[in-house]
């Protein structure tokens, strides 16, 4: 089976990457670098290259599944920079999903929680059919690029990660603030200088298992 992953050189596209290397009967298909216009390097944008020019990509490389991991994430980052965003987030799925549904390529998509409406679920667990209520451009664009995925796609999947850490290329500051609300007696570990917040985490290896 060959996979194709769209923002691979991000914090879970690297590590889908590695665990890949587990699973023999998976291969996983990069760049090409033919007239697809590269958003960095080995990484094609999911927005800059259209319908077709994904399609032949996927039927060049013979593609069998594609994992549409490719977004702009992170509220504040997405809200300084709303054209590339939404370009990436809603734009580029909707391209991604077109081109794979006219090969019939099953498609599964990065999702988040932050389509929910969070802040009634800091005592309860999200469930499928808790309340949609994204208060962010972010997750705005998210809730609208999961649409687009069912719209669009023939075969599709969504998986929204919790907050994840560890493996190659982690950012997440969990190990830090652990070691500092030890260190400092704290029972609990205050997310964004609110006490009240809870985030749970998972370590990115179970995630991208879980995904592949």
């Amino acid at each position: 089976m060959k996979i194709f992953i769209t923002g691979e050189k991000g914090f879970i596209g690297r590590n889908l990457v590695e665990r890949m290397k587990l699973f023999d009967e998976i291969e996983f298909v990069t760049g090409d670098h033919t007239t697809m216009v590269y958003h960095k390097e080995g990484e094609p944008c999911v927005h800059l290259n259209d319908i077709e020019e994904w399609k032949a990509f996927f039927a060049r490389n013979n593609v069998d599944v594609v994992i549409h991991n490719a977004a702009t994430v992170g509220t504040d980052v997405v809200a300084l920079d709303s054209t590339g965003s939404t370009l990436t987030n809603v734009a580029g799925t909707y391209n991604i999903c077109r081109a794979a549904k006219q090969l019939d390529i099953p498609v599964c998509y990065m999702g988040t929680t932050v389509i929910y409406k969070t802040s009634i679920y800091q005592n309860a667990q999200i469930e499928e059919s808790s309340k949609r209520g994204p208060h962010t451009l972010y997750g705005c664009q998210k809730l609208c690029a999961e649409d687009v995925v069912r719209s669009q796609s023939s075969k599709w999947m969504i998986v929204r990660p919790l907050f994840a850490y560890g493996g190659v290329g982690d950012m997440n500051s969990l190990i830090a603030k652990s070691i500092y609300g030890s260190i400092n007696n704290k029972k609990n570990i205050d997310m964004f200088l609110d006490p009240t917040k809870i985030k749970d985490y998972m370590h990115v290896n179970d995630y991208c298992d879980a995904v592949l």
